[in-house]
């Protein structure tokens, strides 16, 4: 069982907690019902989920939801396609392709996977850095001048939405809520998920744990398969 749980998109993640948990309140596995860590997972899941469920359902939350990925969209576009030129040496644009995609290690390779307060600070201070003359120069020649706009234009968007709207605010604080509980959720699933291997020497845990594995199992597939398609994505645009 050795995954880590911070890779998984949100609506994975919880499902693997609802899992989890709904396997190991299963009759054959009373004995383990109340066992400490199993309990501490629940009171994490718990906590948890009053943050995300309030915010999977808030318009507001929606909005922002939905404005930070059309930033995020376009700059793993670009992030992809300079990667694409900088693993083909004898690519025309390798030594441009190279020296951009230097400056988005500067500020961040995965900036788009922080909280909405880094990666707005972060995502803006790369695109003064891109605008410069030198750098607009040579992203111009590898002909992804339009990719950069459209990062721009969906920053500044971004932005306006986080300046102007009080409710958005709100949903940032809820967003660093969130960010922490996640934290403390997946450490919770670690420890439960790590004791249930150590004791499954035992008749009932062995069969609990071949059931938890079961289900980590299906969605790390579903996460590599979600991944592939991403990439295949970007390279498409």
């Amino acid at each position: 069982m050795r995954i880590t749980f911070s890779q998984f998109n949100t609506i994975d993640f919880v499902t693997l907690v609802q899992r989890c948990i709904n396997i190991s309140e299963e009759p054959d596995f009373e004995v383990i019902s109340n066992h400490p860590l199993l309990l501490k997972l629940k009171t994490a899941y718990n906590k948890y989920g009053k943050v995300y469920y309030s915010k999977l359902n808030s318009d507001k939350s929606k909005l922002l939801i939905d404005a930070n990925q059309k930033r995020d969209i376009p700059f793993n576009a670009f992030k992809s396609i300079l990667n694409g030129y900088i693993h083909q040496p004898t690519s025309p644009f390798y030594q441009e392709a190279k020296e951009i995609f230097s400056i988005i290690q500067c500020f961040g390779i995965v900036l788009n996977t922080q909280n909405y307060d880094i990666e707005t600070i972060q995502m803006k201070k790369l695109i003064e850095e891109l605008e410069k003359e030198e750098n607009a120069t040579k992203i111009q020649k590898i002909s992804l001048s339009p990719l950069v706009d459209e990062m721009k234009l969906a920053q500044k968007a971004f932005e306006f939405l986080y300046n102007n709207t009080d409710s958005v605010k709100i949903d940032i604080e809820s967003n660093r809520s969130q960010n922490s509980n996640r934290e403390i959720l997946e450490t919770a699933l670690y420890n439960y998920l790590n004791m249930v291997e150590i004791m499954n020497n035992l008749t009932v845990w062995r069969e609990l744990h071949l059931k938890l594995n079961i289900e980590l199992k299906a969605i790390n597939k579903k996460h590599l398969k979600t991944i592939k398609k991403a990439v295949l994505r970007e390279q498409l645009i």
